[in-house]
């Protein structure tokens, strides 16, 4: 393969350093994917939020990691990451930035900002799977400081991406309407799955354990989950047993309600990868209940080791599930989802069928080769982009979180510019009478901001 670049950049969100993702055991699969990304490169660099382990962990592979090994604040390594990148890619011409979550929107921006200013030519991809800002909208509501800090790190990795890598149709098509984004910027690769296991037969697993995703969150609705398996005990299987997998802030809850039903129930961690993977590998069916998660990994995994799924969620989560072909879709309601998992725990031949076919899907859609080939397409696209010279800066529409005070000054003042400028060319003719109005506020806030600085000065009294 001819190289497309002389670096990939891989940077990680806050909460998946490579220790964390060691210890789930998810390091190897998601490594996988990466050297595959880099063949396409002269050479791989990771940035991370972790310390000294993911240095080491890095290094074990061959591979460079910028970390935080120091403890800085989130703010103090965003410069420092940012500085560490250009140090290394230091004689290089050209590299792809490729970040791993939208939350990763500000470190993405700032280390692209700094091998700019080095002469290196970057393309910058955004990937993100899915929207964590629905997430946290439903889990904390729509003025939390979580939602609108979600939402604005999305915008902020959208803002200076050349391409924006969605996981599906439903989070492309808001992402282009939310933020005003060119269709032909955005594209649509689903999550990769490394299927390494060979799953386990039918008839190989017990027909009474089922496994919910967690987790244990208010948006995973793991209630619901306590509540089907309860009312199978009462009717079909009474010997029905539950496994949930994550613990969470409802977990306390969760298993009071499950020992009121009668609910045999056990709670997995996540960090304990092993157990999850035997758990899902080995379960009669897997169920689903999360809400506003379109795009969702673990049931993507659970489908490649051939575990039938029961999906309990909104209508635009896991297209990739055709109700009665690749698994079957419920309302979430607990009557409807044990009649569901009744069915299928007395029909072994539908449970094989469901989880075939559910696998040759995942393998087919979200395996190795297609992902890294729809990636390597988004490189070069996002390095030629780059190599135009276009502005691609979006206007900001997400300034009211406190995050904005993140970015660099210079940055802070585009994305206002951007915003205003927006503002106005939608007004059209009454844009101008708009912008006079705004220029006048701005000049106030200066005066203001001048006087309160001459205040200060003063001697006190």
């Amino acid at each position: 393969m001819t190289p497309i670049s002389d670096a990939l950049v891989v940077i990680l969100d806050e909460r998946s350093t490579l220790a964390g993702l060691e210890r789930a055991k998810r390091l190897r699969m998601v490594w996988t994917l990466w050297e595959t990304l880099a063949e396409g490169h002269g050479r791989l660099l990771v940035v991370t939020h972790g310390g000294a382990e993911d240095a080491r962990l890095a290094q074990e592979r061959g591979v460079t990691c910028v970390c935080n090994i120091h403890g800085l604040l989130a703010y103090e390594h965003l410069e420092h990451a940012a500085m560490g990148v250009a140090t290394e890619l230091r004689g290089c011409a050209t590299a792809v930035v490729q970040t791993t979550d939208f939350t990763c929107g500000p470190l993405g921006s700032a280390v692209c900002a700094a091998l700019d200013h080095a002469g290196v030519r970057v393309g910058h991809v955004a990937v993100g799977s899915d929207l964590s800002s629905r997430q946290q909208l439903y889990e904390f509501g729509p003025t939390s400081r979580a939602a609108r800090e979600a939402a604005f790190r999305e915008h902020a990795a959208c803002r200076n991406a050349h391409v924006v890598v969605a996981g599906c149709d439903p989070v492309a098509n808001d992402l282009i309407w939310r933020f005003n984004l060119p269709e032909e910027r955005v594209r649509i690769i689903p999550s990769c799955v490394v299927a390494e296991r060979i799953p386990v037969a039918t008839e190989s697993r017990p027909g009474n354990t089922f496994v919910a995703f967690g987790p244990a969150t208010k948006r995973s609705r793991l209630d619901v989950a306590i509540e089907s398996v309860a009312l199978m005990r009462q009717t079909d299987l009474p010997d029905a047993e539950l496994t949930i997998l994550g613990e969470g802030p409802e977990t306390p809850r969760l298993r009071a309600l499950a020992e009121e039903r009668s609910v045999p129930t056990r709670f997995e961690k996540h960090f304990r990868g092993e157990e999850i993977v035997e758990a899902i590998a080995n379960a009669t069916v897997g169920l689903y209940t999360g809400a506003n998660e379109t795009h969702p990994r673990p049931v993507f995994e659970a489908m490649a080791l051939a575990t039938p799924i029961v999906l309990a969620a909104d209508p635009m989560c896991a297209l990739e599930i055709t109700h009665g072909v690749t698994g079957i879709r419920m309302t979430c309601e607990p009557e409807a989802i044990a009649r569901a998992l009744s069915g299928l725990a007395m029909d072994a031949p539908w449970r094989d069928t469901l989880g075939r076919t559910g696998r040759e899907r995942i393998l087919r859609e979200h395996g190795l080769k297609g992902v890294s080939d729809g990636m390597h397409e988004a490189h070069r696209a996002a390095l030629d982009a780059a190599g135009q010279d276009t502005a691609i800066t979006l206007s900001g529409l997400i300034l009211a979180s406190e995050a904005v005070g993140e970015l660099p000054a210079a940055q802070a003042a585009q994305a206002w510019a951007g915003a205003i400028r927006d503002h106005v060319e939608r007004l059209g003719p009454w844009g101008t009478g708009h912008l006079e109005a705004i220029r006048d506020a701005v000049e106030r806030l200066c005066a203001e901001s001048a006087d309160l600085d001459r205040r200060s000065e003063r001697p006190a009294a």
